[in-house]
C-alpha cells in the first residue's frame, strides 16, 4: 500500500462506529419528520373545525369530532380524580379531572383546573356536586397511559400525568377513550386557564418546529460521520479501479 493510502486509510473499529451511528442517525432523523408531520395534520383538523358551530347535547359525538367546541347541559358525576405532578407557574399540584354526564347518560372526562398539594383534599371536596350545569368547553386527543394510586387522605385517586386515556377506558358509555374535554367552566373558582395556548387562535395548537430542529440535527450528525467514511471509500475504490 503506497503512503498515500496509509494516510486514507481508517481503522475498522472506526468504520464500523461511524456507519451504525450514521445510519442511527438517519433513523431518528425520519423518525422527527414523521413526528413534525403528525403534529402538522392535528394542527390541520383543528383549524379545520375551529369556526364551526360548537356541538349540542342532541349532536352525535365520535372520533371525527376532535378539536370541536361543545356546550352541553347535564351534571358532574362522581368524586374528582387527581392528576399528579401538575405545575401552576412555580408551584407543584394536581390537575382535577371528573366526569360530566349529560342528561341522555352521555359522559366525558373533563379537565376542572389545577389545585395545590397542600389543599388538593378540600378543594376536590369542594368540587363535588350534583347540580345542574352548563358545560362549554373543546373535545381534544387524548394522551399517554398510566395506573391509578390511592391518594392519603381522602377518597379521591391520584393518577400520574398523561392519564387520560386511562381514565376514559374505564367509563360506561364513554367517549372511545380517544377524546377529552378541556372545560372553559363558568365556575370562577375553576375556569380552565390552559383551554388556547399561547400564540394559537380558537384553541388551535400552535405551529411546533421542535421535531424539525431535532431532525436537522441527526441529519447533521449523520452527515458528519459519513465524513469519517469518505477515506475508507476512497480507498476502496482506488484498489478497485486499480489506481
Amino acid at each position: 500500500m503506497g503512503e498515500r493510502d496509509k494516510f486514507v486509510r481508517v481503522p475498522p473499529a472506526v468504520r464500523a462506529f461511524a456507519a451504525v451511528g450514521m445510519v442511527l442517525a438517519v433513523c431518528l432523523g425520519i423518525w422527527q419528520l414523521r413526528r413534525d408531520g403528525e403534529r402538522n395534520e392535528g394542527r390541520a383538523i383543528a383549524m379545520a373545525v375551529a369556526d364551526l358551530p360548537a356541538l349540542g347535547d342532541a349532536d352525535p359525538v365520535d372520533e371525527s369530532s376532535a378539536w370541536r367546541m361543545v356546550a352541553w347541559t347535564g351534571r358532574f358525576d362522581g368524586t374528582p380524580e387527581l392528576i399528579g405532578g401538575r405545575m401552576e407557574g412555580d408551584a407543584l399540584g394536581y390537575g382535577v379531572a371528573q366526569r360530566f354526564l349529560r342528561a341522555d347518560g352521555f359522559n366525558v372526562l373533563v379537565d376542572r383546573g389545577w389545585v395545590p398539594a397542600d389543599a388538593a383534599a378540600d378543594a376536590v371536596v369542594g368540587l363535588v356536586s350534583v347540580a345542574e350545569t352548563r358545560l362549554v368547553g373543546q373535545l381534544r386527543p387524548a394522551r399517554g397511559s398510566a395506573v391509578a394510586a390511592p391518594v392519603a387522605g381522602h377518597g379521591s385517586r391520584i393518577w400520574p400525568a398523561k392519564a387520560w386515556p386511562s381514565i376514559l377506558k374505564t367509563m360506561e358509555g364513554g367517549i372511545y377513550g380517544e377524546l377529552y374535554v378541556v372545560a372553559g367552566l363558568t365556575s370562577e373558582a375553576f375556569v380552565e386557564k390552559e383551554s388556547t395556548p399561547k400564540g394559537s387562535v380558537v384553541g388551535v395548537p400552535v405551529r411546533d418546529d421542535t421535531s424539525l430542529h431535532y431532525a436537522s440535527q441527526w441529519f447533521g450528525i449523520s452527515l458528519v460521520l459519513g465524513i469519517v467514511l469518505v477515506p475508507a471509500a476512497i480507498t476502496r475504490a482506488r484498489h478497485f479501479l486499480g489506481a
